[in-house]
């Protein structure tokens, strides 16, 4: 099991370079996070764009094209859609968001005719370094599914079991959030937290699903005993699962603005590995996206 971003990006490193195509690569960020995965051995970029824009930007960061394949391409709507084409004829091991806009770079991806992944599949899971933990812990969904039902939470989880996977955690614990730790009848969130709980105990879910959980149960053994609740996975979570966008993504925002915690992430359900461009994240941050997407392919795990 691997318990820290550093560990994962050692695993990762011990692996073969992937192809990483970016469209329209020109801000410092972007070109910092291709060229820092670059020189940590995991990729071989291949960057799509407007090549005067592209080279002068990397000069203008101290840079160089060493190891860099550019296409040229002026359009920056026909830099992504050929950047996307380049992954799906497996001319690329995974695409990197680069500086394309979010929405615009979604609705490529999950295109009907030419993209690589179907909305419905896709969830977010942010992994998160937290000081009174010594692992990474993960929460999900945290950008994309925004009110999601039973069986899309379903998908998410199975999701983010397969992440898990992918760092040595071969059972995952999971607390299925709500905003108490009993079932209420009026609160969705608390039923569909007890249903996912059975599942698990059915061996319907490969994972130790607990629910519904309150934070203040999910993350101390102690707190939870006070409340008279013994539950298998409280103070020894690795997965969180948060009830809808308004929580998840406002409990990254917490952590990484707020709490200074590192964090990373994963864009689960394509074809092949998807990294994004978050600004929630910092740019440090790109390089272990990058590294679990290496790590995926390394397992063969790329739902």
């Amino acid at each position: 099991m691997m318990h820290s971003f550093s560990e994962i990006l050692a695993e990762a490193q011990k692996g073969e370079r992937r192809i990483m195509v970016t469209p329209n690569p020109q801000s410092k960020r972007v070109l910092t996070a291709v060229n820092d995965a670059r020189a940590s051995g995991l990729i071989a970029p291949v960057l799509v764009g407007n090549r005067n824009l592209i080279e002068k930007s990397l000069f203008a960061l101290g840079l160089n094209t060493e190891g860099c394949r550019i296409i040229n391409e002026y359009d920056p709507l026909q830099a992504l859609k050929k950047s996307i084409e380049i992954t799906d004829r497996g001319e690329a091991d995974m695409i990197f968001q680069g500086d394309a806009n979010i929405r615009e770079f979604l609705d490529a991806v999950t295109d009907e005719k030419s993209g690589i992944a179907e909305v419905g599949d896709l969830s977010y899971s942010s992994l998160f370094e937290l000081p009174s933990e010594n692992r990474v812990s993960f929460f999900t969904d945290t950008y994309i599914q925004e009110f999601p039902d039973l069986k899309q939470k379903v998908n998410i989880l199975t999701n983010a079991i397969s992440l898990a996977n992918v760092i040595g955690i071969e059972k995952p614990k999971i607390a299925a959030l709500s905003l108490v730790e009993m079932i209420n009848l009026n609160a969705q969130s608390s039923l569909d937290a007890a249903i996912l709980s059975k599942m698990s105990e059915r061996g319907q879910l490969d994972a130790i699903i607990d629910g519904p959980l309150d934070v203040d149960c999910a993350s101390s053994f102690e707190r939870a005993r006070r409340k008279g609740l013994n539950s298998s996975v409280s103070g020894k979570v690795d997965i969180y699962l948060l009830h809808d966008i308004e929580s998840g993504f406002s409990t990254v925002e917490v952590f990484t603005f707020l709490g200074g915690a590192g964090t990373a992430g994963a864009l689960m359900g394509s074809k092949i590995p998807v990294v994004l461009n978050l600004r929630f994240e910092p740019t440090d941050s790109i390089l272990i996206d990058i590294a679990l997407a290496n790590l995926r392919i390394q397992e063969g795990i790329l739902l």
